[in-house]
């Protein structure tokens, strides 16, 4: 497995050359998140073809299929409502699950409405 260059804020995320298919591995490090609850949205959300194949869950990784893309820095206008009409699509999504806290998740993060 290798890591992969653009990471996200609470994993590391890899990329697994598999039977000749490729798969990213998320390996859950924050012990605040329900990683269980990410793993059944992410499934669900697959359904709606709006997020990647979810393989499996063993507490620790969770493996899906990986697809191309680029991670970006910045939007363009197109691409933001691109962005837009996915999150509505993700939230109109029913499942059952505690709440959040992102204050408390994500203190330390450069994102200014997650600050103390």
């Amino acid at each position: 497995m290798e890591l992969l260059k653009d990471q996200g804020l609470c994993n590391k995320i890899y990329l697994q050359h598999l039977n000749g298919q490729l798969l990213a591995v998320k390996e859950c490090l924050n012990k605040e998140v329900d990683h269980h609850t990410s793993y059944k949205i992410q499934k669900k959300l697959s359904l709606k073809k709006i997020a990647p194949i979810c393989i499996c869950f063993d507490g620790r990784f969770i493996k899906y299929t990986y697809i191309e893309g680029e991670h970006l820095l910045s939007l363009k206008q197109k691409e933001l409502k691109r962005v837009a009409i996915t999150l509505k699509k993700m939230h109109k999504t029913k499942i059952r699950s505690k709440r959040v806290n992102l204050k408390k998740l994500l203190p330390d993060t450069d994102i200014p409405c997650y600050k103390n």
